[in-house]
């Protein structure tokens, strides 16, 4: 069973979701209960905030988790926290441990928790990082997903990126 969220109607409303379809952004919204949401590539869809927040018996969507940032920018509750992911890119650990390191905030992008599933988001500065290996085909494709993102390609690379990040 999914797990229910009590929202504070005094903060802002979560924008960026995640169900077993993937990832989806509040668009507008809440009015009178309801919020229009979209997915990636996708036409916008409306839905109400109960089954938004799996406190409705049948919901037509769902089960959904909070992944991102509020529309202020202020970090949403995560369900899976930094810490409780379990990173297998040696080039990844690296750029998370430097994050950690310099107590910066950010989301990694285990499990889809990245609305564009690029390898770390840094809600403080609204910048991506995507971390490479070695080039690949798709890096293009990959940058087109967010207007700010950071690459590392190359093990040199990925170690000065990380010691820049922990000054």
């Amino acid at each position: 069973m999914a797990d229910h969220y009590f929202l504070d109607p005094t903060e802002p409303f979560p924008v960026r979701w995640c169900d077993k379809h993937g990832p989806l952004r509040v668009m507008a919204g809440p009015v009178k209960g309801w919020v229009m949401v979209r997915r990636p590539h996708a036409v916008p869809f409306v839905l109400h905030v109960s089954d938004l927040c799996n406190a409705t018996q049948r919901p037509p969507h769902g089960p959904f988790e909070i992944v991102g940032v509020t529309a202020r920018g202020k970090a949403a509750e995560l369900i899976d926290t930094n810490m409780s992911i379990t990173m297998t890119d040696p080039m990844e650990i690296m750029i998370r441990d430097a994050l950690q390191d310099a107590g910066i905030e950010y989301l990694a992008n285990e499990g889809g928790a990245t609305l564009t599933c690029l390898d770390f988001y840094l809600p403080g500065s609204d910048v991506y990082i995507e971390v490479k290996q070695f080039h690949s085909d798709r890096i293009g494709e990959q940058m087109a997903r967010a207007p700010n993102v950071i690459v590392a390609q190359g093990r040199g690379a990925v170690e000065l990126l990380a010691r820049m990040i922990r000054r």
